[in-house]
């Protein structure tokens, strides 16, 4: 990331008042931009480090960005709070507001359900106690599942919901609807926390599912309120997680006089990878609209690799590897974590060498990027949408730095695989 913020940062940097929407594309300096505007916001006197509520979805980025507003501003602000959406609810309305409720922890929750599930056990065919504790997790109502086990698993879900209800506890999902309703009937608690945060922030905004935005318009006043959301709808891969990418694309429907900023530069990857990720995007139709460029200039390597079975890709994927120096760093990406055990097994790993699913690797980055079973009814999936494989493919894509390596293996007719045709099509 250059030190000299460009024209369209410092336009978000400077943001005041209102509500503003930042659509940062990959390698375009995100958290570069967030830290600015805090440290702008408090040096301007716009609001006290305590009067600043930043939200993220995992503790890592919070606690990064606490550390890096902290190095530019000084110890003040230590004050600032950067939290997940689910540490600001027990801390700020949970324990305050709920104090007689127990807040039970997974390993708990866990045993509560499987005890549940062992009551039933004859109702879900041979389906191992653990497959049944995973899917009472989840929202069944979005899946296709076979009437009776959907029935049977809804009891799970009605008896451990009773449970909670009779005890008293509420496990870490309840923790954000519980903190909706409190909000929702108590409007003094609603006013305490307008008045306790005067700008609120919200990281990676395009995994915002619709508890966290019902959750966020409470946080906020209705009219008027200050907030800076940052994230980037062709990155929003998450929807297994229920993730809302419509809350990124439609901002407009949900906030009036909306101010949208978009960070179009990219600084990590050479001008070939940037275009051959646009040109792979642009087969979404829903999606925001905007042409990335790369700061960097040309000299970006594509390859792609054919390979006709899974040992062959480890072979190839490993040689491929062996050829860049140490000080290289390289990552080793794939759909499913199968594939990352099966390729760990067969190649000669090094320290430069990072193995991970793509999931894993949003935000990260790489000088060189060796993209793995890139094959039709593998990735896409065929059970997920389409619009969210690409998405997850450009993820892939936006990874690397210098060299992209693609790997794919051919269709029973001997075709290439539909991202690689894609992909292709537009070199």
């Amino acid at each position: 990331m250059s030190i000299k913020a460009n024209k369209n940062q410092i336009k978000a940097i400077n943001s005041e008042n209102g509500a503003h929407l930042v659509i940062a594309s990959a390698g375009s300096g995100k958290t570069y931009t967030i830290i600015q505007r805090s440290i702008a916001l408090i040096n301007k006197g716009l609001c006290k480090p305590g009067e600043l509520l930043l939200l993220t979805f995992s503790r890592k980025a919070a606690d990064e960005l606490k550390k890096r507003i902290i190095a530019g501003l000084g110890n003040c602000g230590n004050d600032i709070v950067a939290s997940t959406f689910h540490a600001f609810c027990l801390q700020y309305i949970i324990k305050k507001n709920l104090k007689q409720v127990t807040v039970i922890d997974e390993e708990s929750s866990e045993k509560i359900i499987k005890d549940i599930v062992e009551k039933h056990v004859e109702n879900f065919h041979g389906i191992p106690s653990s497959v049944i504790y995973k899917l009472a997790l989840k929202n069944i109502q979005t899946m296709n599942l076979p009437y009776d086990i959907y029935t049977a698993i809804k009891t799970i879900k009605d008896e451990y919901a009773q449970y909670k209800d009779v005890h008293n506890v509420i496990d870490f999902e309840d923790m954000i609807n519980k903190s909706i309703d409190c909000l929702s009937k108590d409007i003094s608690l609603r006013n305490t926390i307008h008045k306790t945060f005067k700008f609120v922030m919200v990281d990676e905004f395009q995994d915002t599912s619709e508890n966290n935005f019902k959750l966020l318009k409470l946080l906020l006043p209705e009219e008027s309120p200050n907030v800076f959301m940052v994230g980037d709808d062709w990155q929003s891969i998450y929807k297994f997680r229920d993730a809302n990418i419509a809350y990124i694309v439609n901002a407009r429907k949900y906030f009036d006089n909306l101010t949208v900023h978009s960070l179009n530069s990219n600084y990590r990857s050479k001008k070939e990878i940037v275009k051959l990720s646009n040109r792979l995007i642009a087969k979404n139709r829903f999606r925001s609209r905007r042409f990335v460029k790369s700061v960097r200039g040309s000299g970006g390597k594509i390859y792609f690799v054919k390979v006709d079975s899974f040992e062959k890709e480890a072979l190839v994927a490993g040689a491929i590897a062996q050829q860049y120096e140490k000080d290289c760093s390289i990552g080793v990406l794939y759909r499913n974590n199968w594939q990352g055990t099966f390729l760990q097994s067969r190649m000669h790993t090094d320290n430069n060498i990072r193995f991970m699913t793509i999931h894993g690797a949003k935000g990260l980055e790489f000088d060189v990027v060796i993209l793995c079973g890139v094959k039709d009814r593998l990735f896409p999936d065929p059970y997920t949408d389409i619009e969210e494989e690409r998405r997850l493919m450009y993820v892939a894509l936006t990874r690397a730095k210098n060299c992209l390596h693609i790997l794919y293996h051919p269709t029973y007719s001997n075709t290439k695989p539909q991202f690689v045709e894609e992909c292709e099509a537009y070199l």
